[in-house]
């Protein structure tokens, strides 16, 4: 999977922003963001692009699979639309 490189800056960013936060409403509140999806959305998409970076995630079937298990962690400290945040986190991928 190719991953461009304003993906990886965006991602590490995003990473650096929540680095020592320990829940989600933290994570979000570190990153200032308009709303808890988005921050949610931005908070996956980078831990993903992490695993990838670190040969972590080898097929699709496993991509969706951790990007699931984040989102449905997620859901259970904010309120969000798990499906909408699968779509847009894969879409950003």
């Amino acid at each position: 999977m190719r991953i461009s490189d304003a993906l990886l800056t965006s991602s590490e960013s995003t990473l650096t922003k929540i680095k020592g936060q320990s829940d989600w409403r933290q994570e979000i509140n570190a990153l200032e963001l308009n709303s808890d999806e988005q921050a949610v959305i931005d908070i996956i998409t980078a831990n993903i692009v992490l695993t990838i970076q670190c040969s972590g995630i080898t097929m699709i079937g496993e991509l969706y699979k951790n990007i699931d298990v984040y989102a449905q962690d997620a859901s259970q400290h904010i309120n969000i639309n798990v499906d909408d945040v699968i779509h847009k986190v894969m879409r950003n991928l």
